[in-house]
C-alpha cells in the first residue's frame, strides 16, 4: 500500500509540473499561438483613451495565454501606446469576406475614427471595451 501512494504522490507532482508549463499551442506545429498583428491606418484612429496619428502599429495580447488585454505599440515594438480590455466577439464568414482585420465605432466625419474590433483570424476577434 505505500508503494502504490509513493507512485501515485510522483505521478501527482509531475501532472502538475507539466500542467504549469502548458500554453496555446497550434495544434499542427505545436508552435505557441501569437495572434500579433500590424495594422496601417491612413488616417488618425482612437482607441480606449488614445488618438494615434496615421502610421502601422503592432496589435498584439498581452498574455497569449489568456486573449483579453490588447497591447498597441510601435510597428517596431519599443513604444507602448495604449492597453485596453476586449472581449471575445465572432462574425460570420459572410462578414468575414470583406477581408477587414479592424472594424469602427461610427463617428461624426470631423473626428478620428474609433477601432471597435480587431479579427486576428476571419471570423474570431475582440472588441475593445470604451
Amino acid at each position: 500500500m505505500r508503494k502504490a501512494v509513493i507512485i501515485l504522490s510522483f505521478v501527482a507532482a509531475i501532472g502538475v509540473m507539466l500542467a504549469s508549463s502548458v500554453s496555446a499551442q497550434d495544434l499542427q506545429t505545436g508552435a505557441p499561438v501569437d495572434r500579433s498583428t500590424h495594422i496601417t491606418f491612413s488616417g488618425p484612429v482612437t482607441l480606449p483613451n488614445v488618438s494615434l496619428p496615421a502610421g502601422t502599429y503592432l496589435f498584439r495580447f498581452v498574455d497569449i495565454n489568456k486573449s483579453s488585454v490588447v497591447q498597441v505599440l510601435s510597428d517596431d515594438g519599443k513604444v507602448q501606446y495604449a492597453m485596453f480590455n476586449t472581449i471575445t466577439i465572432q462574425r460570420t464568414a459572410e462578414a468575414a469576406k470583406d477581408g477587414d482585420i479592424v472594424t469602427f465605432k461610427e463617428a461624426p466625419e470631423s473626428t478620428p475614427r474609433a477601432v471597435d474590433a480587431w479579427f486576428y483570424n476571419d471570423t474570431v476577434g475582440c472588441e475593445a471595451i470604451y
